[in-house]
């Protein structure tokens, strides 16, 4: 029954699995890249990194943003959320039975 096919596989034995002139096959091996494929991989690699260098440090505002930032040493107690010297509760640690703080009391 498979006699044909038999003859067909038999007179495919001189073939080279995947040949080709310009493309080897490797087996459990990486190919070898070509020199060129590397130096360029390389070239466009320092490029790259030029680019991102040079830019953040001649211009800085197109990462950093173009606002001006205020100095955090003029911002107040208050604005920082910070209470006062003299606020109830400064200095004293809660402990776990007594009651919640109350900003205000109610009359």
């Amino acid at each position: 029954m498979f006699t044909k096919y038999k003859t067909l596989f038999a007179s495919n034995k001189h073939i080279i699995r995947n040949y080709s002139a310009v493309h080897k096959w490797y087996y459990r091996r990486p190919p070898v890249p070509h020199p060129l494929d590397h130096y360029s991989a390389k070239a466009l690699n320092g490029f790259f990194w030029w680019y991102i260098l040079y830019n953040l440090w001649y211009y800085p505002e197109d990462t950093i943003g173009h606002y001006y930032y205020p100095d955090p040493a003029k911002w107040t107690d208050e604005e920082l959320g910070i209470p006062p010297d003299d606020y109830p509760g400064t200095g004293r640690i809660r402990n776990k039975g007594d009651p919640p703080f109350v900003l205000y009391k109610e009359n």
